[in-house]
């Protein structure tokens, strides 16, 4: 049957409505004392790194229905149409287990450009989006692998020019900290919208109220 674009987005939303709640039950936990600042912080790090993951799969899953044409979309033109989900993985996977879609401009360009005219959709992105796309790839490598080589990239790719507190300047703190006062939003919700609207602009949605 048949995927809507409208489909992918709402999935995508609900999953990450589902972190939202956790992470204003935390702040709730933490006002009334039963988490301490540095744990509640950590939470936000392990929020980050699920709508990391959430996101990689929308890209995955949204690769592999337009590869097997379970998407109608005009002005996505597959070179082939691989009808079996199972072949479509294995051929788009070369054989691996999974892919690296990030970062993006490295992988899944490349593979958008092999499997499809002009790599759209996937080559809708423009320059305002690839910052963005490095600097979330930057903050998830900084939370998982913790090198001095992520965290360096942390510092000069993410930190620079930013007003932050010592305190704010190490990954899950930073998350934590306000991008804006008025109304209030956590660097944590920013990224978390900003990984919406690319998806949003990928499945040529208009943005709509959920």
């Amino acid at each position: 049957m048949a995927k809507a674009l409208i489909d992918f987005i709402s999935e995508l939303n609900h999953d990450f409505s589902i972190l939202e709640k956790t992470r204003k039950k935390v702040e709730v936990l933490f006002s009334n004392g039963d988490l301490t600042r540095k744990e509640t912080e950590q939470i936000y790090g392990t929020l980050f790194l699920n709508a990391f993951i959430i996101f990689e799969d929308f890209i995955e899953e949204f690769f592999l229905s337009l590869v097997t044409g379970e998407i109608d979309s005009p002005k996505v033109k597959p070179k082939i149409i691989i009808e079996n989900r199972r072949v479509a993985r294995e051929i788009v996977f070369s054989g691996r287990g999974y892919v690296d879609w990030f970062p993006y401009e490295e992988q899944t360009l490349k593979l958008a450009n092999v499997f499809f005219k002009k790599g759209l959709p996937f080559t809708i992105l423009d320059n305002k989006d690839s910052p963005i796309l490095k600097r979330l790839c930057y903050i998830r490598n900084a939370l998982a692998h913790k090198s001095t080589y992520s965290l360096r990239l942390f510092q000069d790719k993410v930190l620079a020019s930013v007003p932050l507190t010592q305190r704010e300047k190490y990954p899950p703190t930073f998350l934590r900290s306000y991008f804006r006062l008025s109304p209030a939003q956590t660097r944590y919700e920013l990224y978390v919208l900003e990984m919406m609207n690319v998806a949003i602009k990928l499945c040529k949605v208009k943005q709509v109220a959920f």
